[in-house]
């Protein structure tokens, strides 16, 4: 525990502040897809992050945009260990979707899946100018992302 201090205590300011928001988003995020679902708390959480408007595209501030989110993923993934609950990769990845976006880093919320024996496993991420962010899993590669919205034909309205 002392430990964890001495490093939290050695972390610059901006550091600090995105361990604090992460573990609020964290927290925020596993409740709020229990208590409204994914859709809603979807909706709900792109109105709190508020994007900041920027003027994107160049090289030099894409790749700046790439480190950013993945420095912001390690120390999601850090204050995640120090929870009392486990997230999943959807509240992981929406968590730090909007870690992101709250930057103005033009991140996407993907999901996919893969076939492993006779199971079919599926997973979320997000990526930050194609650039795969994904701090919690490893496999990752595995995955094939889905090109479009899912819709089950047992779901449509008639």
């Amino acid at each position: 525990m002392r430990d964890t201090c001495r490093r939290f205590l050695k972390l610059k300011q901006l550091e600090r502040k995105i361990v604090f928001e992460a573990a609020a988003t964290l927290i925020a995020t596993w409740a709020g897809l229990r208590l409204f679902g994914f859709r809603r708390w979807n909706e709900i959480s792109e109105r709190l992050a508020r994007v900041r408007n920027r003027n994107s595209g160049g090289v030099r501030e894409i790749q700046a945009d790439v480190e950013l989110a993945g420095q912001i993923g390690r120390l999601e993934a850090a204050t995640e260990r120090y929870l009392i609950f486990r997230v999943n990769c959807l509240e992981r990845s929406m968590s730090l979707l909007w870690l992101c976006r709250r930057r103005g880093i033009p991140a996407t919320l993907q999901f996919g899946a893969r076939k492993h024996g006779s199971l079919v496993e599926a997973h979320a991420w997000i990526e930050v100018a194609g650039n795969v962010m994904d701090p919690g899993e490893g496999n990752l590669p595995d995955f094939v992302a889905f090109d479009g919205p899912i819709s089950f034909p047992e779901t449509q309205i008639r």
